[in-house]
């Protein structure tokens, strides 16, 4: 389960002069892959504007991920990456990169847009185009790297927790649990545990090198 606040940049919108199509598109899909949407805003096409909900939901702690819908194109108003930029603390051009290119076997038109993806704190921020056929397009593309994406960004420790549903358990035992549910590599549970020998242990091997998962 990941939490998730849909930022919707729209003049039009933030006056009431405009249905929220996008937006609920992505209320929609994520409803059905395990995602809860606990925020929803609609904002003008003001970067400051942008920039302070992404600030305020990013650095609250509760949100996993942060899809914005709207603004992303050439337009003097089109400011959504221009606030994102702003925020985060590094960029994952990767998600921008493949929404691109499922767009590309649409229209041309989309090597115009200016989408970002990022990551503040820990939470993941994904510019998407402004229209909902669109929306869904680019969403359905990224959703399978996204649960990652989160588990990845809330820690090894947060996901002990969430999985195990018991605190207490020790560090190499939660590892092994990661490990068999392929959450995370056994390279990866080797550089997090403070005994490589007791983990290999309840893994079952001897020497990582000869372990083959």
């Amino acid at each position: 389960m990941f939490t998730v606040a849909i930022l919707t940049a729209s003049d039009r919108g933030s006056r009431g002069e405009r249905e929220d199509k996008s937006g609920q598109v992505i209320r929609e899909i994520i409803s059905h892959h395990d995602g809860s949407v606990v925020e929803y805003a609609v904002v003008p096409d003001d970067e400051d504007t942008i920039a302070e909900q992404l600030e305020k939901w990013c650095d609250s702690g509760k949100i996993d991920i942060i899809p914005t819908t709207g603004g992303t194109g050439l337009s003097p108003r089109d400011n959504t990456p221009d606030a994102t930029m702003q925020v985060i603390d590094k960029a994952v051009p990767g998600l921008a990169e493949a929404m691109r290119a499922e767009s590309l076997k649409k229209t041309p038109h989309a090597m115009l847009s200016r989408a970002v993806a990022g990551v503040r704190r820990k939470t993941l921020i994904v510019n998407m185009p402004g229209s909902p056929k669109a929306v869904r397009e680019c969403l359905e593309v990224i959703l399978p790297a996204l649960p990652h994406a989160v588990e990845v960004l809330k820690g090894l420790t947060h996901i002990i927790q969430e999985r195990s549903g018991d605190p207490m358990q020790t560090m190499d035992y939660a590892l092994k649990k990661l490990v068999e549910q392929r959450v995370i590599t056994v390279e990866e549970a080797l550089s997090e545990s403070s005994d490589a020998q007791e983990l290999m242990r309840l893994l079952g091997h001897g020497h990582a090198r000869t372990f083959n998962p």
